[in-house]
């Protein structure tokens, strides 16, 4: 049979090249303030028998013992820092501490590993400390807090807890990864409920979903939501600046005089990544930072600038530098705040 002339084989369809797209990973944090007694409150006590093992993950901003985990009954089950901020946790009465301190404003992972009569704990941040230590349970109810008044200024989430055996023998009675919004009703379920031992759920004291903040995982750790407005609502001017439609124009009519634009926002101990663009300078003798620090970041050249800042108070400024003139301005103002993760 002859071929049809007209016909020819068939190609391949045409194949668009594969494109990887990069999903960012994201997640809530909920930052907890020790002076609004925020915490959570478990619906049973959590009793670890035998060989037990306890990981979490806390960023504190130095709280002095600040606490991790409580018993509501007495002081002789706890989990915290002490005022060095060496992590330690007491087994009805008996304290183990690690010989070293944590660095408070990182994500750092805590574990506590009992065995026998042994006890290890260790951080993501490199901390190994093993010790001998009591075999009676180890009982808590809180989360942040601890018996009485003492309550954790921070972040806590990755809550876990095995009883009778480390991770990979003992039985999952905590499951808390606490990455969403606090829910309305402050109710938040533990995913190992059903499991011998296991609460059912715990209950955020004193939070309300807006004290959760949703983060992007980025290469040092996570970065929160943007804080610098984007309407012109809550921007503060004194001296001669100005601030219309995002823009920031510093100025000053003489070389005592102050002038800037500044939020209070910042969370005092935490570090912020703050960014701009600087443009339409004829003297640039200006710096932005958050907090009391006299000196800052100077800006000294129009360009984009970019700096990870720690907060040692409320106030995020960008004004002119103390006995220059100054005239520049500002736009693409960003500042978001970031949580390192240890490593």
């Amino acid at each position: 049979m002859l071929a049809n002339p007209l016909s020819s084989p068939l190609k391949e369809p045409h194949r668009m090249p594969m494109q990887v797209l990069a999903q960012a990973i994201s997640r809530y944090f909920t930052d907890l303030d020790a002076s609004a007694a925020q915490y959570y409150e478990l619906s049973s006590s959590v009793v670890l028998s035998g060989d037990f093992e306890i990981e979490f993950k806390a960023s504190t901003v130095g709280t002095p013992y600040a606490p991790f985990l409580g018993n509501k009954l007495n002081l002789d089950n706890y989990c915290d820092l002490n005022p060095a901020n060496q992590p330690r946790i007491k087994i009805n009465g008996d304290i183990c501490q690690a010989t070293e301190s944590v660095p408070t404003e990182v994500l750092d992972t805590f574990r506590f590993l009992r065995v026998t009569d042994v006890l290890n704990i260790s951080t993501s941040s490199g901390i190994t400390y093993t010790t001998h230590c009591s075999t009676e349970d180890f009982v808590f109810d809180f989360v942040g807090r601890r018996f009485g008044s003492t309550f954790i200024s921070g972040f806590m989430s990755g809550i876990k807890a095995w009883s009778g055996g480390d991770r990979n023998t003992g039985d999952l009675i905590v499951d808390l990864p606490l990455d969403k919004k606090i829910p309305i009703d402050g109710i938040i379920q533990n995913r190992a409920a059903g499991n011998p031992g296991a609460p059912s759920h715990i209950t955020a004291v004193n939070l309300l979903p807006s004290d959760s903040e949703r983060y992007e995982q980025i290469d040092i750790g996570w970065i929160g939501e943007e804080i610098w407005p984007s309407d012109d609502q809550g921007v503060n001017i004194y001296g001669d600046a100005t601030y219309t439609d995002g823009v920031a124009h510093v100025t000053n009519n003489g070389t005592t005089e102050l002038s800037g634009v500044y939020l209070t926002q910042a969370v005092s101990g935490s570090e912020y990544r703050f960014e701009h663009d600087v443009f339409d300078f004829a003297d640039a003798y200006g710096l932005f930072k958050i907090g009391t620090d006299a000196t800052g970041v100077a800006i000294s050249h129009a360009g984009e600038y970019s700096a990870d800042i720690t907060a040692n108070g409320s106030s995020i400024e960008i004004k002119r530098r103390s006995g220059f003139s100054v005239d520049f301005k500002v736009r693409n103002i960003s500042v978001k705040r970031l949580l390192r993760t240890a490593s």
